[in-house]
């Protein structure tokens, strides 16, 4: 599968920008410094982050500026990506910036529900979401209400769902959240048959599929340890797409009536046969098995979107894992 001509290029960058990636030794070394400081200066030996940290102060190294660059290290991956890729393979990219729409907005809505009053700065990434994006991060980044907030996202999918539960009652950062998710995976869904060819929806449907399919048995789990709702509460919230779960096996979880039955009913699906354990990490769970179909997307599949696919959601865990790491060094917590 996959055009070796058309992907050749973009394969060969993807691979010399992967051997730039921290490898489980640097993570070793970072996460055994003593601060923050030590540990930018050690990233900043990396040529993926040299650039990103240049000539960064003392007073900088706060979590939200550190943050702020880490992301623009992934948005400039993207940007180097973007501008050796053909026509086909931006329609691809195109639907992957919506992930990076998503993350702004849900920093914005963290922010204004932190009470947070200064306006969000996101000029860092004003030039980079101009290319790609109708999102106004003025109106985002100076919201000082989750109403305000909401307004801003008008004319964006997100606006419609959002404005429907207003109605319903005060909104609250976690039911933002949860429709945020729900209608970007729907929307991507939705339009990967307009942005993408037939092999290449085959690709996004497993990895896209699999995550949704998680994300909905993670979502049912905490409705019922955490929030106590009814089987039709938290059917109402799900993604009502599904790759590898039945309609019947997902009625069977939300409908438990404990968590015991819920994993019960767990162990008899395709994810609970993967695991085995009565009563697994579901967040574990989640990343080992979405790194797996990431992986063999791309082995199967090496000259194709799947390249493009799998560096971008691995080079995500990166800078995840960087975040966590020197929050860790920050407080002084041991690496678990």
């Amino acid at each position: 599968m996959g055009n070796l001509m058309a992907y050749s290029g973009i394969v060969t960058k993807i691979r010399a920008m992967e051997r730039q990636r921290l490898r489980e030794n640097q993570f070793q070394e970072m996460a055994a410094l003593e601060s923050v400081s030590e540990a930018v200066a050690y990233l900043r030996k990396n040529p993926a982050y040299e650039q990103i940290f240049e000539g960064l102060s003392q007073e900088e190294l706060h979590r939200g500026r550190i943050e702020q660059l880490l992301h623009m290290a992934l948005y400039q991956d993207f940007a180097r990506i973007y501008r050796f890729a053909n026509l086909s393979q931006r329609r691809m990219l195109d639907l992957y910036f919506r992930r990076y729409e998503l993350s702004i907005i849900k920093g914005c809505l963290r922010a204004v529900a932190g009470g947070k009053e200064e306006g969000t700065d996101l000029s860092e990434f004003q030039e980079f979401f101009q290319q790609h994006s109708r999102m106004d991060l003025t109106c985002l980044s100076q919201c000082a209400s989750i109403g305000q907030w909401v307004g801003c996202l008008k004319g964006s999918p997100y606006y419609g769902p959002l404005e429907e539960l207003s109605r319903k009652g005060e909104l609250n950062p976690t039911d933002c959240e949860t429709v945020l998710d729900m209608t970007y995976f729907k929307e991507a869904w939705r339009i990967k048959k307009r942005y993408l060819k037939k092999e290449e929806q085959q690709i996004i449907t497993q990895c896209f599929g699999t995550r949704m399919d998680m994300l909905n048995i993670q979502w049912i789990y905490r409705a019922k340890k955490y929030y106590g709702l009814s089987g039709a509460q938290i059917i109402a919230v799900l993604i009502p797409i599904r790759l590898h779960l039945t309609k019947n096996q997902v009625t069977r979880m939300a409908q438990a009536e404990s968590l015991e039955g819920f994993f019960d009913i767990l162990k008899t699906t395709y994810y609970g046969r993967i695991d085995g354990e009565e009563r697994p990490d579901l967040k574990k769970l989640a990343a080992e098995i979405n790194d797996r179909v990431y992986e063999m997307t791309r082995r199967s599949n090496p000259y194709s979107i799947a390249a493009l696919n799998s560096y971008l959601y691995f080079k995500e865990k990166e800078i995840r894992r960087i975040t966590t790491t020197l929050e860790r060094i920050r407080y002084g917590v041991a690496a678990g």
